[in-house]
Parts: structure tokens; C-alpha cells; sequence
């Protein structure tokens, strides 16, 4: 796909359904299609094998504040 020369919500409005009783605002379609592609990229396989390898090896560290020590 190529990229667009409009912005993202300019983009998106050209997909709001004409229906006023169905339409969505630009910004909550930019918010579906981004919760739609994250939901099926969770799905792929070889993201899975990478977020369990990153959870079985992964290490936080942590610096904390004087309010969070006392």
C-alpha cells in the first residue's frame, strides 16, 4: 500500500458510513482499525514465540522515589 499523502483523520473520514445513524467519528475508526491490527498481530504465530521469549527472559529495573520507598 502507499502512502498517503493526507493526514490520518482526513484519511479516515473517507470512510465514515454515509448513514448518520451508523457513523462514526474519524478519530473512532482510527481507534477500531488500530485495535483490530493489534488483535490479529497478537495472533501471529511468530509474535507469539517473541512475546514469550521476551516474558521468560525479560528483566524491569526499576529506580524508585523517596515517595516510593517510604
Amino acid at each position: 500500500m502507499d502512502d498517503q499523502d493526507l493526514a490520518p483523520e482526513s484519511y479516515a473520514e473517507q470512510f465514515i458510513d454515509p448513514d448518520p445513524a451508523k457513523a462514526l467519528p474519524a478519530l473512532e475508526l482510527l481507534h477500531c482499525a488500530r485495535t483490530f491490527i493489534a488483535t490479529e498481530l497478537g495472533k501471529d504465530p511468530l509474535l507469539q514465540a517473541v512475546g514469550q521469549k521476551s516474558k521468560a527472559s525479560a528483566q524491569v529495573s526499576v529506580l524508585p522515589t523517596k515517595t516510593g520507598l517510604n
